[in-house]
């Protein structure tokens, strides 16, 4: 058997685990309304349904995901960006 590897922690010790920035809490939400009042509704309802998610409201992310799917397109392989 070889060397043991070495376990990562997280939060390091000592270190503060994740935390949001206060101006994020409702950055997302304003972000997914413009987007869908620019015409693409498929994007708007996934960012609004991110933002329920992040925020806890796991009814209305669901609800906001089912409504994006419909308007995405279909991916063709290989990634956009």
């Amino acid at each position: 058997m070889g060397p043991a590897v070495p376990v990562k922690r997280w939060p390091p010790r000592g270190g503060v685990p994740y935390e949001r920035a206060p101006w994020f809490d409702g950055a997302q939400h304003r972000y997914g309304l413009l987007a869908g009042r620019a015409g693409q509704p498929g994007v708007g309802f996934y960012l609004l349904a991110s933002a329920a998610r992040l925020d806890g409201d796991y009814a209305t992310a669901l609800h906001q995901y089912a409504r994006a799917a419909p308007p995405l397109p279909a991916r063709t392989g290989g990634t956009s960006w």
